[in-house]
């Protein structure tokens, strides 16, 4: 008797987590339109559908390399290769080939390269510049990804930012676990955790702009002997600016320039800031000390009034250095803040007068 999706789902937990844990986060379905199994568009998300009738012909191994082959096609970006290879049949032959090559106990009619005669693991560009459309399967099922391609550039990011958010989750849960990451997922699961470069020098600009100023911690080290005690640990004295960074999370801010606020923010607390955030929309959210890392949520997305982020600001300016603030510049401000400030704005936020040094993220080739 066939598991359920659930009970399949289980297993692959056990047998390959990062699989498990991604597939936990999609809607899964069965359906009787579709001839065996795909992912489909819903909205900005994308959901996984099942033919029961082929789902109760395959043993129980094979179903979960079923589940493993859809997830790859997502993580390998293969919903947005129609333009790049314009021979749907085609294209579909050597996106399960590339995908196929990774996994066992496939069906026993699966695409794969040796039935092709070439070599596994060399990637869907590959494959469809070196295999001869002639010899095209005529009863492969078709997988155009008609839904995804009527999508804007905006929703295409949209789509792909949830599946990499997915991913990047599984892969943290994984590691909590100890356990693996797929091999072939282990490059894009890297980038995915690795930070954009920075747009500005900020170890440069708290040199120059409040290096009279910031505190110093000290901070014992073997590494350097202490001069007056030749036996005793050494100190080792590291500078550390007081930054308060005021987030614009209204509405008019989209998920994409949060990453990149958090993205830069990162470079900020890197060149040896000690962060504070302050969340703000009409109001303060939350507030918190920043260690580096971005739980990829906010409270707000409503409208964007500053003054009471910068109230508090002013009644703390003690605790800071100065003060930054990421935005998309579409409010009020003329705003009375105490000492200077620094204003991160969106690629294509407002271009007004702001109260600071002002800088704007440069646009993003998506």
């Amino acid at each position: 008797m066939a598991l359920t999706i659930p009970q399949a789902i289980r297993k692959l937990l056990i047998k390959e987590p990062f699989y498990g844990l991604f597939l936990l986060s999609l809607n899964k379905y069965f359906d009787d339109s579709i001839p065996t199994a795909c992912v489909r568009r819903k909205g900005i998300n994308v959901e996984l559908a099942i033919n029961p009738t082929f789902w109760n012909t395959l043993s129980d191994a094979t179903e979960l390399a079923i589940l493993e082959h859809e997830v790859l096609h997502l993580v390998f970006k293969h919903l947005w290769m129609n333009k790049d290879f314009p021979n749907a049949k085609h294209r579909n032959i050597c996106q399960d080939i590339e995908v196929n090559s990774y996994l066992e106990d496939l069906p026993i009619d699966a695409v794969t390269a040796d039935k092709y005669g070439v070599p596994p693991m060399l990637g869907t560009k590959w494959y469809y510049e070196n295999i001869p459309e002639e010899k095209d399967d005529d009863d492969i099922n078709n997988h155009d990804w008609g839904d995804f391609q009527d999508v804007s550039d905006a929703e295409k990011q949209l789509i792909n930012n949830q599946i990499d958010h997915v991913a990047k989750q599984a892969a943290e849960q994984v590691q909590k676990m100890n356990g693996k990451i797929p091999g072939c997922l282990q490059s894009y699961i890297d980038e995915l955790f690795k930070p954009k470069e920075r747009f500005f020098n900020w170890k440069s600009y708290f040199r120059r702009m409040i290096g009279t100023v910031i505190d110093i911690e000290l901070k014992k080290t073997r590494k350097k002997e202490s001069i007056r005690f030749p036996d005793a640990s050494g100190l080792k004295h590291k500078r550390k600016s007081s930054i308060c960074i005021i987030v614009d999370t209204s509405g008019s801010v989209s998920d994409s320039e949060l990453k990149d606020f958090f993205s830069e923010i990162y470079h900020v607390w890197k060149a040896g800031a000690e962060v504070t955030i302050v969340e703000n929309d009409a109001a303060i959210g939350r507030i918190y000390k920043y260690n580096g890392k971005w739980d990829g949520k906010c409270t707000g997305r409503g409208g964007t009034v500053f003054n009471e982020a910068v109230s508090w600001y002013n009644d703390h300016k003690k605790d800071f250095n100065t003060v930054i603030f990421f935005t998309d510049g579409y409010a009020d401000v003329n705003l009375n803040i105490r000492g200077e400030s620094i204003w991160v704005i969106t690629s294509d936020g407002s271009h007004q007068t702001y109260p600071g040094k002002t800088l704007y993220i440069p646009k993003q080739n998506k």
